[in-house]
C-alpha cells in the first residue's frame, strides 16, 4: 500500500482545478505509471485540468460526465476508480487489482482525526473520522488559540474534558499504535492526562504528564501491568507554548517524542508481546476518570492503529492533517 501524499483537494468533490492539476501532475503520473496501459495518459495536451475523476467502483466510463464522489461505505471511507480523459473519452485506470483501487482517507490505519475546527464557544462536534464528541464541564471549542485551522479545544478548569464513544478502534491488542497531538499548557504544575480509557483501577490506560514532568505511557489490564514507560529525564516545559507530542508502540517497546525528538525512556514494564486489553470505556481527552485534568488547548489529535508512524526523530507536521488518496 502506498499513499499519494500531495493530492488532497478535489474541488466540489469531483475533480482537480488547474492549480491542483499543475501541482500534482508529475507526482500522480509517477505513482500510477506501473499500472497504466494507455499511451495517451502522458501525451501532451491529452490530459487537461479537471479531467481526473474519482467515481463509483466498476462504473463504465467510456461516456461519462463529471460525477460526485461515491457515498461513504460502511467502513467510513470513499471507494472508487480513478479515471482520466484520454483526448476523446473517459477511461478507467482500473480497480481492485494491482493496487489501482483507491480510497479517500486520512491515511493507512488512521482511526481518529479530531481538529476541533468550529465556531468559538461550540460544545458539539463530530470528528473528521466520524465519532461524536461529548463535551464535559466547561470544555469548549475556542478561537483564541489554534495550531492549525481556526480553532482548538479549550479545557480551562477542573472537570473539563471531552470523550468519544468506546470502539474496537481503541483496542490496540498486540499491534503497534501512534497517538499524537498538539498541546498548549496553561498550567504545568499537576498530573495531566492527554488521552486514555478508564473502566476501573484494574483496567485502564493513558498517556500523560505527571507532576515530575516526565511523559509516560501506562497500560493495565485485569490488574496486570502491560506497559509502564516514563521519560528518564525531566522535561523542561513552559506554559503558553505549543508542543507536538507523540506516543508510539513499536513492536515490543515504546517511543515518546516531543516536537519530533525521541526521548530516553525508563522501561519499568515492557510491552513485549503483550495484549494491552480491550477496555470497555469511552475514550477521553484531557482527563482520566474525570481527574488528572489537562489545562490548556488541544489541537489535531490523531490515533493510528496498527502502525508506528515514527520510530526515530522527525519534523513535526507543518500543516493540518488532510484527506488523501490511498491505494488499497
Amino acid at each position: 500500500m502506498s499513499i499519494i501524499t500531495k493530492i488532497y483537494t478535489f474541488t466540489n468533490g469531483t475533480s482537480m482545478v488547474a492549480s491542483e492539476w499543475n501541482t500534482n501532475y508529475d507526482l500522480l503520473y509517477n505513482e500510477l505509471n506501473g499500472n497504466l496501459n494507455d499511451a495517451n495518459f502522458k501525451a501532451s495536451g491529452n490530459i487537461q485540468e479537471s479531467k481526473f475523476l474519482f467515481t463509483d467502483v466498476g462504473h463504465s466510463h467510456t461516456s461519462i460526465e463529471q460525477l460526485d464522489l461515491p457515498s461513504l461505505d460502511t467502513a467510513g471511507v470513499y471507494k472508487g476508480d480513478l479515471c482520466y480523459f484520454n483526448g476523446s473519452v473517459w477511461a478507467r485506470i482500473g480497480t481492485g487489482a494491482n493496487n489501482t483501487e483507491l480510497t479517500i482517507s486520512y491515511g493507512a490505519n488512521v482511526v481518529l482525526v479530531c481538529k476541533f475546527n468550529s465556531t468559538d464557544g461550540a460544545t458539539s462536534y463530530t470528528t473528521e473520522t466520524g465519532q461524536t464528541v461529548t463535551f464535559v464541564g466547561a470544555s469548549e471549542i475556542s478561537t483564541n488559540y489554534m495550531k492549525f485551522g481556526g480553532s482548538s479545544l479549550l479545557l480551562s478548569s477542573a472537570g473539563d474534558y471531552v470523550t468519544v464513544p468506546d470502539s474496537v478502534d481503541w483496542y490496540f491488542g498486540t499491534s503497534d499504535f501512534t497517538i499524537d497531538m498538539w498541546v498548549r499548557f496553561s498550567n504545568i504544575s499537576s498530573d495531566q492526562a492527554f488521552a486514555g480509557q478508564y473502566k476501573d483501577n484494574d483496567n485502564f490506560w493513558y498517556v500523560y504528564k505527571p507532576t515530575n514532568n516526565k511523559l509516560s505511557i501506562y497500560f493495565i489490564n485485569g490488574g496486570v501491568e502491560i506497559a509502564n514507560y516514563i521519560m528518564t529525564d525531566t522535561w523542561s516545559l513552559s506554559a503558553n507554548t505549543c508542543y507536538h507530542l507523540a506516543f508510539v508502540r513499536n513492536g515490543t517497546t515504546a517511543k515518546i517524542f516531543i516536537d519530533g525528538i525521541s526521548q530516553t525512556l525508563t522501561e519499568n514494564v515492557a510491552f513485549g508481546t503483550g495484549d494491552v486489553g480491550n477496555i470497555a470505556a469511552d475514550l477521553a481527552f484531557g482527563a482520566l476518570a474525570g481527574g488528572n485534568q489537562f489545562i490548556g488547548y488541544m489541537d489535531e489529535i490523531r490515533i493510528i492503529k496498527g502502525l508506528a508512524q515514527w520510530t526515530s526523530d522527525f519534523t513535526p507536521p507543518t500543516i493540518e492533517y488532510s484527506l488523501g488518496l490511498v491505494w488499497i
